[in-house]
Formats: structure tokens, sequence, C-alpha cells
């Protein structure tokens, strides 16, 4: 398989089928959780207890943060950190391709490098202390960002320093 054609492919599998459908879940996830805080079209981003659920982080309607509401009609299991992990690991694997040399690096600037910016943007609040699996998506991420496109990641997202509504943000190691 051609560099070109393994850049694609990778794409494809970040872009579609069931990582596709987990990245579009936690996306809509952080769309409606910002939303519920108080943002317009913008994200939210998670910090890691939110995710794991060993607070309970609230957004309006009492729905629980690491778990999705019912109207996005997630099958039994699906949870956003489960969701969380099939992208950085989807990541875990471009970066690894990339570093190895085995992809088209004007393609992968193309087709690939927003979509790792704005993840790693997503998950900034997320350290490798907390899941070694975020190293990949960084990675990638500060390879291929540029300013306008670290811009325009940072744009999609809710700039605060609020909490979600319910009991104080933690930090620290889940």
């Amino acid at each position: 398989m051609s560099a070109i054609e393994r850049t694609i492919v990778l794409h494809e599998v970040l872009t579609t089928g069931e990582i596709g459908n987990a990245r579009g879940r936690l996306s809509r996830h952080m769309w409606r959780t910002a939303k519920a805080a108080g943002g317009e079209a913008v994200a939210w981003q998670p910090c890691w207890q939110e995710l794991v659920g060993e607070q309970y982080m609230h957004v309006r309607g009492g729905a629980d943060f690491s778990i999705y509401p019912q109207d996005m009609q997630a099958s039994p299991g699906e949870t956003p950190l489960r969701d969380l992990y099939s992208v950085l690991w989807a990541f875990e694997r471009i970066a690894e391709a990339d570093r190895s040399g085995l992809l088209d690096r004007e393609l992968t600037r193309s087709m690939l490098a927003a979509h790792a910016v704005w993840w790693a943007v997503m998950c900034e609040h997320i350290t490798v202390d907390q899941t070694r699996f975020v190293a990949g998506l960084n990675d990638l991420a500060a390879r291929y960002s540029t300013e306008d496109l670290a811009a325009w990641a940072r744009s999609s997202f809710l700039q605060t320093t609020q909490p979600l509504p319910g009991p104080p943000r933690p930090t620290g190691r889940a």
C-alpha cells in the first residue's frame, strides 16, 4: 500500500464507521454540554473526571455528564469515555504511521490535520498522566498545527473558567 493510499484509508477509518460514529456522538455531547453551560455554537472541553464519572457533573436537566442523554439514542455500553478512547486509539495509529514515514505528509496535512488539532484542543484538559493515549493525538496535532488552524479549532470551544453547573471541577488523576 502506498503512502497516499494509507493516508486515505486512515482518514476513512477516522471519519466513518464505528470511529466516525463515536466522534459524532462525543462531539455532539460536547456541543450540547457547552450550550447548557451558556455557550452558543461552541463545544465543551471536558476534564478527565467528567468523562470518567468519578464526580457527577450535571448539565441542566440533571443528566450525568459521563453518560449520554437518552435522546442521543446511544447503544448500551456507549459512553463518552468509551467513545473518547476509540477516537484516541485511531489518532494513535495515525500518529505512529506518520512518525514512521508511512503517510503522505501533504495529504496528511490536508485531510487529517484539522481533525487532529480540533480534537487536541477539545482534549487539552486531559493529561498523559490520566490516559497515555492522548499522547499520539497531541504529537500529531503539534506536528501539523498552524496558527490559523489552532485559532480555528480554539474558536470552536467555550472559553470559560466556569465549571459545568453542579459540583466544582476537581483536578488530578482519576
